[in-house]
């Protein structure tokens, strides 16, 4: 399955404090050395000034595949009040392609966005993140990199009989384009 690494998480949020728990039976992050398993929650603090925002940039962060519900990455926000919200982030494959699947609170899908091919192919389908928390609240996921083909682009080449149409020859055809005329006149 494509991988979705978070190379960076950013809080610009005077009022919220960002958690992330990832719950992946294999992979665990890291983060100054302090290893973060399924159980344990990495906390973004408050920015210490509205100009310099907290930044973390995790090793080994990765959004973990599904397996049917059994793995995600949890995001959590704590405001100054004490209200806590929840998202979930999981990687679901379907028809040959990754998706990253975003949740409510009730784990209700409320949307995804397309990652790469299906298959761990390293240099093929790899992607790296930094999920950062607005000033006003809102929770951004923003895309530095990515390998590989992205589904529309395929489908754009791809025509609906499955076939490859690539055009060699254009010079060809442009010939054929001039002779045809010529052909008609006579």
């Amino acid at each position: 399955m494509a991988i979705a690494f978070i190379r960076e998480i950013v809080n610009m949020n005077p009022d919220v404090t960002l958690r992330i728990r990832v719950m992946d039976d294999n992979r665990h992050p890291t983060w100054q050395g302090v290893e973060y398993g399924k159980e344990d929650w990495l906390q973004i603090n408050r920015p210490p000034s509205a100009n310099v925002p907290t930044v973390v940039t995790p090793d080994n962060m990765a959004v973990p595949w599904s397996y049917g519900g059994k793995q995600r990455m949890y995001i959590q926000t704590v405001t100054t009040g004490g209200i806590v919200k929840n998202i979930s982030a999981e990687v679901r494959g379907e028809n040959a392609w990754d998706y990253m699947v975003l949740r409510d609170n009730a784990l209700a899908e409320i949307g995804q966005t397309e990652i790469g091919s299906l298959g761990d192919a390293p240099g093929v389908n790899h992607s790296w993140w930094a999920i950062v928390l607005q000033e006003d609240g809102r929770l951004e996921w923003r895309l530095f990199e990515r390998q590989g083909l992205r589904r529309d682009d395929l489908i754009n080449i791809v025509t609906e009989t499955g076939k490859f149409l690539i055009d060699v020859f254009p010079t060809v055809i442009d010939k054929a384009a001039q002779i045809l005329p010529v052909i008609a006149a006579l």
